[in-house]
């Protein structure tokens, strides 16, 4: 019986283990892709590299919103619109500062954006999915908006609307500031 005991305890810590393991190397495999990710909020736009702790979350839950908006629900609209990255005011302030070379951007917009900064993800064979590179989503009011870049054109980005978004999007970039900051 207490044999049994001790390698049912064995079991489970092995168990344990390579489940923390394949945790571990989902999280790494999930941001491979991902290069950094600008946030953009009150009156600062800071850069945070793949290696800050606690970055995955926010990254998987926008783009999960990019997943799931070209196919509707979760009361986002699911016909997405093309536009020129020079129509959008978000995505040109976010290539301004992608070519500065600082981490830190003061600057004068108490407006919240966040973008995923990315290598091409190409087409997916045998589904629907285009291959997208860049993902940025941004608060208008209590909406919110989805902008994801063509990997062929990257000039390209197609735009979704995500009506009452705005206010998940100021709450998850509080807690992400939070968490990684402190404060």
């Amino acid at each position: 019986m207490q044999k049994r005991m001790i390698l049912l305890v064995g079991i489970m810590i092995l168990l344990f283990c390579v489940c923390n393991r394949s945790e571990d190397e989902n999280s790494r495999e999930h941001t491979n892709n991902v290069e950094n990710i600008l946030i953009n909020w009150e009156g600062g736009c800071e850069v945070f590299d793949t290696e800050v702790e606690d970055i995955t979350g926010i990254i998987s839950d926008v783009e999960a919103l990019a997943w799931i908006a070209p196919r509707g629900g979760a009361g986002i609209i699911s016909e997405g619109r093309e536009i020129k990255e020079n129509e959008n005011e978000y995505i040109t302030q976010s290539n301004i500062l992608l070519s500065s070379e600082t981490d830190i951007y003061p600057n004068d917009s108490l407006e919240t954006w966040i973008r995923i900064v990315r290598t091409p993800v190409p087409a997916q064979t045998g589904t629907t999915e285009s291959g997208y590179k860049d993902i940025i989503v941004y608060k208008q009011d209590d909406n919110a908006c989805l902008a994801v870049q063509s990997s062929k054109n990257r000039r390209v980005w197609t735009l979704w609307e995500l009506p009452q978004y705005g206010v998940w999007l100021e709450k998850e970039v509080a807690i992400f500031i939070r968490v990684v900051t402190g404060f």
